[in-house]
């Protein structure tokens, strides 16, 4: 099986974009075979056959938009590559490596090309190993737990330095090599921070991150860091061209299966508002949201029993979680998380009383629980048939209708005896 894909771009000469005369002029790419990447099935290099595998988003990469930028530039304009690594060893944990190999007939100067792993490949050479492709760049390492996965999302751009002397009609060619070697036996746990007994510490199964809700029993309780890519993404804009008097114009659209990471955590799915990396709240002009679903429907009703409504009348019951359109995806959740790691998982969403366990009050959470919050999400409590609990990414509590929209932070249970090496 072919180990890698090639990306290929195409300088044209036109130039769409100058600031002044003297300026950087900007380039259109080519992309031609519109592909990078990836090891698929056994990595090159694997001291044992099959211990890691590389699940990419698609034989191709769009590398549109790749005219000279900074990295900053390259955020905002290009748009990223999903893949994803795995460690297949029950028991073994892994060190890799994320090669990329340029191919020996190249002529733009591997100096022009960053990657959102490495940006500057001069300082990270290392040795070929593919006949044709004479020169190469480590841009990642890692090491993964038995069973755990760590997924990248890869942008290649050309860089500030590069000019019409430098790029016009010169090509580029790479591919990615995964080499790995087996390093000690481990649990299928991996702790990013704090411990395993600590609330609010961070640890990782598979590929998915979670805090520490409660160690008891010989039970671990976990509530995932980030909420499920599911359900719509919602978009507000709040510029003048689009609200000349000020008012809020939203737009949504279903999020596609095909996303790579859906039905599974995904970084951009924090609910309404959130902190950015600096702390503060994003205030952008326009603000895109990711993973609201609706707590259930027409179809899912009819399996949630009936409860008061907000008169004391007996209705059916939109709001109760068993039955509900969110236990359906939070049980595809775990039978996926389970069918990677291995373990025997039970899933759950939040509750009030889990969240005052641990210091809430039963308005708000205080800042020593802020992993709790700066985020919004569903949780389990019913108000009335059609009303359900919120966190809200304030650390406050709050009502909800069934079929507002919000976004999914699965609670996961595992038994520590299943992370005991045989």
């Amino acid at each position: 099986m072919d180990n890698s894909k090639k990306i290929t771009l195409y300088i044209l000469g036109t130039i769409i974009f100058a600031l002044t005369t003297f300026s950087l002029a900007y380039f259109t790419p080519k992309v031609i075979n519109r592909g990078i990447f990836s090891s698929s099935g056994k990595a090159d290099h694997t001291m044992i056959d099959n211990l890691v595998t590389v699940t990419r988003q698609a034989d191709n990469i769009n590398l549109g938009n790749t005219y000279p930028m900074s990295e900053e530039a390259s955020k905002k304009n290009v748009e990223p590559y999903y893949f994803r690594i795995a460690n297949n060893s029950d028991t073994t944990s892994v060190d890799y490596q994320i090669v990329l190999e340029v191919k020996s007939t190249s002529t733009i100067d591997d100096s022009l090309i960053s990657t959102s792993l490495q940006v500057n490949l001069e300082n990270n050479k290392v040795n070929s190993s593919s006949a044709g492709y004479d020169r190469a760049y480590k841009i990642y390492e890692g090491s993964l737990v038995a069973r755990e996965s760590e997924t990248f999302d890869l942008r290649v751009w050309i860089n500030e330095n590069g000019t019409q002397e430098n790029v016009l009609n010169k090509t580029w060619q790479a591919k990615i090599v995964v080499k790995s070697t087996p390093t000690i036996k481990s649990s299928k746990l991996r702790v990013i921070s704090g411990d395993i007994s600590t609330p609010g510490s961070e640890v990782k199964i598979g590929s998915e991150h979670f805090n520490i809700l409660a160690n008891s029993d010989g039970k671990l309780i976990m509530l995932a860091k980030y909420g499920l890519l599911l359900g719509k993404k919602i978009t507000w804009d709040w510029t003048d061209e689009m609200t000349p008097d000020g008012y809020q114009y939203k737009e949504e659209e279903n999020i596609s299966s095909s996303e790579f990471n859906f039905g599974r955590q995904d970084k951009k799915v924090l609910g309404f508002n959130r902190y950015l990396e600096n702390g503060k709240i994003d205030t952008g002009m326009i603000r895109d949201y990711y993973g609201f679903v609706n707590f259930s429907d027409a179809e899912h009703v009819v399996n949630q029993g009936t409860c008061n409504d907000a008169s004391g009348v007996e209705q059916p019951c939109y709001s109760r979680y068993e039955g509900s359109l969110v236990q359906e995806h939070v049980n595809s959740y775990v039978s996926m998380l389970s069918n990677e790691t291995g373990l025997k998982l039970k899933g759950d969403i939040p509750s009030k009383e889990d969240f005052i366990s641990l210091g809430c009050t039963t308005d708000s959470c205080n800042e020593n629980l802020s992993w709790l919050y700066n985020k919004s999400y569903y949780l389990k409590d019913t108000y009335d048939n059609k009303t359900v609990t919120q966190m809200l990414y304030f650390g406050r509590f709050s009502k909800t209708i069934y079929s507002a929209g919000q976004a999914i932070f699965p609670v996961i249970i595992l038994d520590l005896e299943d992370l005991k090496l045989d």
